[in-house]
């Protein structure tokens, strides 16, 4: 199975939505951020990444 993007756009990322929340993509983490509030969580993550403590406690969680 491979990625539909890769994981590092040729700038460094990549943004995307529109509307109150945006999307911002780097490596191997996916970023949600609401432009209303300012907050932001990581939404997306490989298995490797979800396992470091200081990415699990960034999550969105069941709220997202």
């Amino acid at each position: 199975m491979t990625d539909s993007q890769s994981a590092n756009a040729p700038n460094g990322m990549r943004f995307g939505g529109t509307g109150t929340y945006q999307w911002y993509r780097q490596g191997n983490l996916t970023w949600r951020i609401d432009t209303a509030s300012g907050r932001s969580c990581i939404i997306y993550a490989t298995l490797e990444e979800w396992r470091k403590q200081i990415v699990y406690s960034h999550g969105c969680g069941r709220n997202a």
